[in-house]
């Protein structure tokens, strides 16, 4: 798959973050996608956005990866536009590691996973 175009969501977290140096060391036009800014990483382009509300994204890529919740991303690919040949999406540990959390949303997040 070297120097195809791939598409990313959750680029910035702990499973999101290698995968994208793994896709730059590829040679792959890697797109990912953030709610936050993020510096600058050699081989990938940032956007700034989240599955609910993307911004524009390419009609078509090689490969599409998901490194966030599956929930949310399940119910965006459902509604998704993107022409894409392979999509790899993976799961989390939040449904364990997050029921107890001090942070409302991350409890809500191992709730929905549950």
């Amino acid at each position: 798959m070297s120097g195809r175009s791939v598409l990313v969501f959750g680029g910035s977290g702990q499973i999101g973050r290698p995968v994208l140096a793994r896709l730059a060391a590829a040679g792959h036009a890697t797109l990912a996608v953030s709610r936050t800014a993020q510096p600058a990483l050699a081989g990938v382009s940032w956007r700034q956005g989240a599955l609910a509300e993307p911004g524009a994204l390419p009609g078509r890529v090689d490969a599409l990866v998901s490194c966030g919740p599956l929930d949310a991303f399940a119910a965006w690919f459902a509604r998704a536009t993107v022409d894409c040949g392979r999509v790899v999406a993976f799961g989390s540990t939040s449904v364990a590691v997050k029921q107890d959390s001090a942070d409302p949303g991350e409890r809500d997040l191992a709730r929905r996973l549950r």
